[in-house]
């Protein structure tokens, strides 16, 4: 008879071997809590506001009390569109054996409601509603973490007397992973992720017209520690994943269906006990078979990546932390019934600068903050922006010196 332990390594390794990494395809912009010394760092270097939903990382946060979080941002949610001011709030506690953390980002909505009286009695009655937020849960006991997302865009649905406009975006997802699993000697850190998207606008008055599309994916993926050197961690990513996009109107021949498959390769330096120095590449495929009534369409992008970070503690409690991506032009293929198209245009390659620092008064306070001197800068290349010639020196020196700050606050006891 097979015992529950082996059943269940056995299930683990089947759900990571056929699971499907569909986060990057369906969603550009990731609502995972991201610290500002992540970004900053070009995503070589975080801290707890990193780990404390993550299936896998939750238990470096490791609260004796509880763990709290708090950021205002105006960059946020799964789309690209204008900045909007959304809040960010995260809580963690560890509650004997069993771990729980809980996080908040999205901003408070916005709702109007018109009315139209005649004759003193109210005759038409007009609602628009707009909001955006995401809602995480992480529970952690033993070597497993367990999660559940939400995230809902109303992007300003309408109700009116007989005609009711909803435009919007539902998504929700359950994950799983393991602080880490021994495939003989080698150990993989591993995750799992079912996800169902809902995306469109759906108008009801004499008729329906639902021009929406839902998606299904399911993704897996797994860091792997690699090399023994205790000053030089490296980390090999690895991870497959596939989405299916169906419109929710059955009259509708139109689908796509992807997959992802993203590798990467991680390295981290401590160069002396205040510096440490990071290294990434990422490469990413991505293979969509798309099929709008009888015809089929086949796109494959390859898209590169690699990026430098730098963090630097100073003796006055302050970390200086930099890093610099650059975006290696991708090559896409193109293929229909009748032409294939190949690209790949080297215009596309860009530098990404970021900078910041974090302050820490005490052990258990870290103000983190972004301040983006090297990308106003130099922008997306190595050639600054500095005006030259017989222009005012202090305007030069406003440029060089004076930049937004922004700022998050964690706590930990």
């Amino acid at each position: 008879m097979i015992s529950i332990k082996k059943f269940t390594a056995v299930a683990a390794a089947a759900v990571f071997s056929f699971g499907l990494f569909a986060q990057t395809a369906q969603v550009k912009k990731s609502t995972e809590p991201v610290s500002k010394t992540n970004v900053a760092t070009a995503g070589l270097f975080g801290n707890d506001v990193d780990d404390f939903t993550n299936v896998n990382y939750w238990s470096n946060v490791a609260p004796k009390q509880y763990f709290a979080y708090f950021g205002m941002g105006s960059d946020f949610g799964y789309e690209n569109r204008d900045p909007i001011t959304t809040y960010n709030l995260g809580f963690a506690k560890q509650l004997k054996k069993f771990y729980w953390g809980v996080y908040f980002a999205g901003n408070l909505g916005k709702n109007t409601t018109t009315k139209e009286t005649v004759g003193g009695n109210t005759t038409k009655e007009n609602k628009t509603e707009a909001s955006e937020f995401q809602f995480n849960n992480t529970f952690g006991f033993g070597n497993v973490g367990l999660g559940f997302d939400f995230y809902y865009r109303d992007r300003g649905s309408t109700r009116a007397e007989n005609n009711t406009t909803t435009n919007d975006k539902l998504n929700l997802a359950f994950k799983a992973g393991l602080k880490e699993y021994k495939v003989k000697k080698t150990k993989i850190i591993p995750f799992a992720k079912l996800s169902f998207d809902i995306d469109g606008v759906k108008t009801k008055n004499a008729t329906t017209v639902d021009n929406r599309f839902w998606t299904l994916g399911l993704e897996a993926g797994a860091d792997i520690p690699v090399g023994k050197d205790k000053n030089v961690e490296q980390t090999a990513s690895v991870g497959l994943g596939m989405n299916l996009k169906k419109p929710a109107d059955s009259d509708v021949k139109k689908s796509n269906f992807v997959i992802v498959i993203p590798v990467g390769y991680k390295a981290v330096v401590k160069a002396s006990n205040a510096l440490s120095l990071g290294f990434s590449a990422n490469l990413e495929s991505k293979l969509d078979f798309g099929k709008v009534g009888d015809a089929s369409e086949f796109n494959f992008d390859l898209t590169p990546s690699v990026a430098a970070g730098v963090t630097y503690a100073t003796k006055k409690n302050i970390d200086l932390n930099a890093g610099i991506k650059f975006a290696v032009p991708k090559f896409t293929y193109v293929k229909d019934e009748n032409t294939s198209t190949a690209t790949w245009d080297g215009n596309d390659a860009s530098l990404g600068f970021n900078s910041g620092f974090a302050i820490k008064p005490t052990k258990n306070i870290c103000i983190d903050c972004s301040y983006e001197i090297l990308a106003h800068i130099f922008g997306n290349n190595t050639d600054t922006n500095l005006t030259e010639g017989n222009y005012n020196f202090w305007n030069t020196v406003n440029k060089v010196l004076v930049h937004n700050i922004g700022f998050e606050v964690s706590v930990k006891f």
